[in-house]
């Protein structure tokens, strides 16, 4: 019979323990390397307290996460930020991708508002969006013109 001696068993071990911590630390980061994701850009003029591994949301499901966010080397005055989607969501190249507040405490998310099914005109991986930003208060309550219906009622 063939014997395995020790230094390849402890070479086995070395390679599978450092293959499982890159995978660990990648899905901590909100990283999963197993699953194929599209990247999309997009371009705001303030990120207000948005971060990496933020959650990128379409109608309150999550899709995705904030990948990294650095400044425009063009101009030095806006921000790109790199959203990494899950591969399977069809997103139509006029969506806007809204950064929201999600709670009281300040988290902030993206949220993909697509206007339209995608129907050939779909965002490929590496195309830029058009960015948005809501308010916490906006994110709640909805468009500022229709807070006189909530104020009326208070009267």
């Amino acid at each position: 019979m063939f014997k395995i001696r020790n230094e390849v068993k402890v070479a086995i071990l070395a390679i599978v323990a450092l293959a499982l911590g890159f995978w660990g630390f990648k899905f901590l980061k909100g990283q999963n390397v197993l699953t194929t994701s599209k990247t999309f850009y997009v371009k705001y003029d303030n990120v207000d307290q948005l971060r990496p591994s933020s959650p990128i949301f379409i109608q309150g499901f999550q899709v995705g996460m904030v990948k990294k966010m650095y400044i425009d080397p063009a101009d030095d005055k806006t921000i790109i930020t790199v959203l990494n989607v899950e591969g399977g969501i069809d997103i139509p190249k006029d969506a806007i991708a809204t950064i929201i507040g999600m709670s009281l405490m300040g988290g902030k998310a993206v949220e993909i508002i697509i206007p339209h099914p995608c129907e050939g005109d779909c965002a490929e991986s590496g195309d830029y969006l058009r960015a948005g930003t809501k308010s916490l208060i906006q994110s709640l309550l909805g468009d500022p013109s229709e807070f006189d219906v909530y104020t009326d009622r208070l009267k």
